[in-house]
C-alpha cells in the first residue's frame, strides 16, 4: 500500500467522499500537536522531537488500551472484571503538506503548512478469549510495543527516514496479522485547523474480498459503532480536557457526512456536521450557564473560547473537492454572538460572589458565637467551686452530673485526633456547601465525580429495568450515594484508631454522691425502726406520689419489712401472699425516682415519678407474678394529674386540664355566687363530661349549671367518650376544659 497509506492523492477529489462510511467532526487545540515525532505507548503525555528543518515530515505512532463502553468504575477494575470493554487502538499517521485557511481583516487567506496535516490509519484490536487467538494477538501487540519503545533509539543512528520505515512495518505487521485475529482499519486526516476526517470502505475495515466474504451482521454493527470510538481515541490523546470532565467527552459530536460525488449533496453535508459542532458547543455552554456553581460557569467561558475559535475559522471555510483547490467561504453556517452569554455569566458570578461574601460573613458570626458561648461555659465552671467556698455555701450551688455533655467531653479527651478529625471534614462539608465547590481540594472533585457516576450509572439501570420510570430511577440513585457514603462511614469509623470511652451512666458511684445516699445505711432495718415511708428523705415525696392510696398504702406494710438493695436500687415489700393485699416500693437514689404499687382488692395500682421506667429486681418480679392482671411489669400506671388556671377578663374563663386514666376523675372546688352559671361546650371537651353532685351520685351539667344559692360547687371531670382497650385503661390521657363563669 505505500505511501497512499498515509497521504492525500497529488490530484482528484478527498478519499472521504468516495468511501463507504465518511464522518466528519473537530479536535480543539491540536495545532501545536501536529509537530510530534513519536509517542510513547506507555506514556500519558506525548513526547516532542522537534527537527530544525520543518518540511521533514514527522510520524506518530501511538498504541493505547480504550474502554469501549463507559463504567462508573475506574478503568483498572473495568479490564480486571470486564475484558471485553477494553479494545486495543493502535494510530499510525504522518505529517503531510496542506494549505491552512487564516483571515486577515475578513480576507481568506491561505498559508503553504509543511506539516498543517496528519494523516493514517487507526487499527482496532478487539480481544477474543479463544487460545490461539489471544496468543496471537498478546504477540502482535507486544511486538508493537517493543518497535514503538525502539524507534527514538533507531532514528538516531538510521536518519529522519527511519521514522517512516517503522510505520510501514508496524502497519504491514498488523495486515498480516488480521488472516488470524481481529482486527479493523480506518482511516483518518487531522488538520491544523482541529478539522478531523474518518473513512472507511468495509473491504479494507474488515480486510478481506467482500465478494467472496459479504460482512455480516456483527461486522455491520461494529463498522457503524468503531469511528465514533477512534473519535474521542484520536480526541483524547491530542485534546486536553480543560474545560469538562474527560469522562464525559462528547459534547463534541461525530457526524456523518455524504460519500457521493455529487456537488450539491456534498456542500451540504460540509456545511452540516459545523453546524452540529457549533451548536453542540452553545448547548453546553447554555447548560452550564444555568448551573449556579461559579467553576461551572469558568468551563462555560472555557468553552465559548472554543467555539469562537471554531466559528472564527474553520465554521467559515470550507475545502474544495480536490486537494489542490483552495478554501472557498462558507456561508451557510450561522455564527453565535457569545458577548451575551459571557456577559450574563459574569453577572452571575458577581452576584454569587456577593452571596459567598454573605455567608462568609454569616458562617464566621455562628462559629464566635459557638466558640464563646463554650469558653464562657467553661470559664464559668472552673470559677463556680471557688465563688460557692467563698460564699460559705458549697451546697447552695449545683454540682455537674453525669449526662451527654459529659460523656461528650470524655470522649473528647480520649480521642482528640479523631475529634480533631471530624472537625476538619466538617468544615471541609461546609465550605463546599457554601462557598468554593469541591475544586479547592485535591482528589474531592474526582471522588465526588465517581461517586456521582456510579449512582446516576445505577439510577438509569434500575430505570431500564422498569421500563423507563425515571422517577424510582432516580430515588435509587439517591439510595445508592446515600448506601456508599453510609458503608464509607462505617469502613472509616471502623479503621480508626479510636479510644472506647463508654458513656457516663449513673452508676453506683453517682448513687454514693446522689442527695438519698443516707438511705442505704437503712438497707437491712425493719421498718419501724428506720421510718423509711414516714421521717426519711423521701418521706415528703410518699404522699403527693400516692395522693389517696397515701393511707392505704402504709397499711400495707408490716413493721417487720425490711429495706432491701439489689445493686443501686432499694426495694420494700410487704411480704403479702398471693391474693393478699399488700405494697412495694423502689428507691433509685441515682436518679431520685421512686415508684409504689398498691395491691388492693386484686387490682395493682402503681404511681411512679415522671420518666423512664425502672428496673425490677427479681425478688420484686417474683412477687409481682402474684398480682394476676397487673400491670406492675412493663407498663406500671402513672399517676393522674389535674391542673387548674383563671383566665379571661376577671378570672371568669377556668382552664381545667391534665392527664386522666379511664376510670379516674379529676376533682376541682368553685366559688359560685347565687345565680352564677357554669357552662362548656362538649364538642370542644371531645369526650370529656363535667359532673356535679346529685344526692347520692353525679350528674352531667349538659350544657350549663346555675347555682341556686351562693356555694363552693364541687365538680368532677371524667372521660365519658372513651373506650379504651384494656391494655390501655390504666395509661393516663390528656384532658382539656375551657368552663365559663357568668
Amino acid at each position: 500500500m505505500g505511501d497512499e497509506l498515509f497521504r492525500l492523492p497529488s490530484s482528484g477529489v478527498y478519499p472521504w467522499t468516495e468511501a463507504d462510511y465518511a464522518y466528519a467532526g473537530w479536535v480543539p487545540n491540536v495545532s501545536g500537536h501536529l509537530s510530534f515525532n513519536l509517542i510513547d505507548p506507555h506514556s500519558k503525555d506525548p513526547t516532542y522531537n522537534h527537527q530544525s528543518d520543518l518540511s521533514v515530515p514527522r510520524t506518530v505512532a501511538v498504541h493505547r488500551v480504550r474502554l469501549a463502553q463507559d463504567y462508573p468504575f475506574p478503568d483498572f477494575l473495568v479490564k480486571l472484571f470486564r475484558r471485553s470493554a477494553a479494545q486495543d487502538f493502535v494510530l499510525l499517521g504522518e505529517s503531510s503538506r496542506v494549505g491552512t485557511p487564516y483571515f486577515v481583516d475578513d480576507e481568506l487567506q491561505e498559508a503553504d503548512d509543511a506539516n498543517g496535516l496528519l494523516m493514517g490509519v487507526v487499527a482496532v484490536l478487539p480481544r477474543d478469549d479463544a487460545g490461539e487467538t489471544h496468543r496471537d494477538r498478546k504477540n502482535l501487540l507486544a511486538a508493537i510495543d517493543n518497535t514503538i519503545a525502539t524507534a527514538a533509539d533507531e532514528r538516531a543512528t538510521c536518519g529522519p527516514n527511519a521514522d517512516r520505515r517503522i510505520a510501514r512495518e508496524l502497519f504491514r505487521s498488523m495486515d498480516q496479522a488480521r488472516e488470524g485475529i481481529a482486527c479493523y482499519f480506518l482511516r483518518f486526516a487531522l488538520f491544523r485547523t482541529g478539522e478531523l476526517r474518518i473513512w472507511f470502505n468495509l473491504g479494507d475495515f474488515l480486510g478481506r474480498d467482500l465478494t467472496v466474504s459479504p460482512a455480516d451482521d456483527m461486522e455491520l454493527t461494529a463498522a457503524g459503532h468503531l469511528a465514533p470510538q477512534v473519535y474521542y481515541f484520536i480526541k483524547d490523546l491530542l485534546h486536553a480536557h480543560y474545560h469538562h470532565d474527560p469522562h464525559s467527552d462528547q459534547l463534541l459530536p461525530l457526524t456523518q457526512t455524504a460519500t457521493q460525488c455529487v456537488a450539491v449533496e456534498q456542500a451540504s453535508s460540509e456545511a452540516a456536521w459545523r453546524s452540529a459542532t457549533l451548536r453542540g458547543l452553545t448547548r453546553v455552554v447554555v447548560e452550564l450557564r444555568q448551573g449556579r456553581s461559579i467553576a461551572g460557569h469558568q468551563q462555560a467561558k472555557g468553552i465559548i473560547a472554543y467555539a469562537t475559535a471554531f466559528q472564527t475559522v474553520l465554521a467559515r471555510v470550507r475545502r474544495g473537492r480536490s486537494i489542490r483547490d483552495p478554501h472557498c467561504a462558507e456561508t451557510r453556517v450561522i455564527p453565535y454572538d457569545f458577548g451575551n452569554l459571557v456577559m450574563s455569566l459574569d453577572a452571575k458570578d458577581a452576584s454569587a460572589q456577593s452571596a459567598i461574601s454573605a455567608r462568609m460573613q454569616f458562617f464566621a458570626i455562628i462559629v464566635g458565637i459557638i466558640l464563646s458561648g463554650l469558653a464562657l461555659w467553661a470559664g464559668a465552671v472552673q470559677i463556680q467551686p471557688n465563688l460557692c467556698t467563698s460564699l460559705g455555701t458549697p451546697d447552695a450551688c449545683p454540682k455537674i452530673g453525669p449526662g451527654p455533655i459529659v460523656s461528650l467531653v470524655n470522649w473528647i479527651v480520649a480521642n482528640p485526633s479523631t475529634f480533631l478529625v471530624i472537625l476538619v471534614t466538617a468544615g471541609v462539608f461546609v465550605f463546599i456547601a457554601w462557598f468554593r465547590g469541591t475544586n479547592a481540594f485535591p482528589w474531592v472533585e474526582s471522588g465526588i465525580r465517581w461517586l456521582r457516576r456510579l449512582s446516576e450509572a445505577l439510577g438509569v439501570q434500575i430505570s431500564r429495568w422498569l421500563d423507563g420510570m425515571d422517577l424510582i430511577g432516580w430515588l435509587s440513585s439517591l439510595l445508592s450515594l446515600g448506601t456508599i457514603i453510609y458503608l464509607t462511614a462505617k469502613v472509616a469509623i471502623h479503621l480508626a484508631p479510636t479510644t472506647v470511652v463508654p458513656p457516663v451512666n449513673l452508676d453506683e458511684k453517682s448513687a454514693q454522691r446522689s442527695p438519698w445516699a443516707p438511705l442505704y445505711p437503712l438497707v437491712g432495718q425493719r421498718l419501724d425502726q428506720s421510718g423509711l415511708l414516714v421521717r426519711s428523705l423521701i418521706a415528703p415525696e410518699m404522699r403527693p406520689l400516692l395522693g389517696d392510696d397515701y393511707a392505704d398504702f402504709l397499711k400495707a406494710f408490716p413493721l417487720d419489712a425490711l429495706l432491701q438493695r439489689d445493686g443501686p436500687l432499694l426495694t420494700l415489700t410487704s411480704g403479702a401472699s398471693p391474693g393478699s393485699d399488700g405494697g412495694y416500693l423502689i428507691i433509685d437514689p441515682r436518679t431520685l425516682k421512686l415508684e409504689a404499687g398498691l395491691w388492693k382488692d386484686g387490682v395493682l395500682r402503681v404511681h411512679r415519678t415522671q420518666g423512664k421506667m425502672m428496673a425490677k429486681p427479681k425478688a420484686l418480679l417474683d412477687f409481682l407474678g402474684a398480682a394476676s392482671g397487673s400491670d406492675a411489669g412493663p407498663t406500671p400506671l402513672e399517676k393522674s394529674t389535674c391542673n387548674f388556671e383563671r383566665g379571661g377578663i376577671a378570672g371568669r374563663t377556668l382552664h381545667l386540664s391534665g392527664s386522666l386514666r379511664a376510670s379516674d376523675f379529676c376533682e376541682y372546688t368553685i366559688e359560685l355566687h347565687a345565680g352564677q352559671s357554669l357552662s362548656f361546650d362538649p364538642k370542644q371537651a371531645k369526650g370529656l363530661d363535667v359532673l356535679v353532685p346529685d344526692g347520692s351520685g353525679f350528674k352531667s351539667i349538659g350544657n350549663s349549671f346555675i347555682a341556686k344559692r351562693p356555694t363552693r360547687q364541687m365538680i368532677h371531670v371524667t372521660w365519658s367518650g372513651w373506650h379504651p382497650k384494656p391494655a390501655d385503661a390504666l395509661k393516663p390521657r390528656s384532658f382539656y376544659v375551657r368552663l365559663s363563669v357568668h
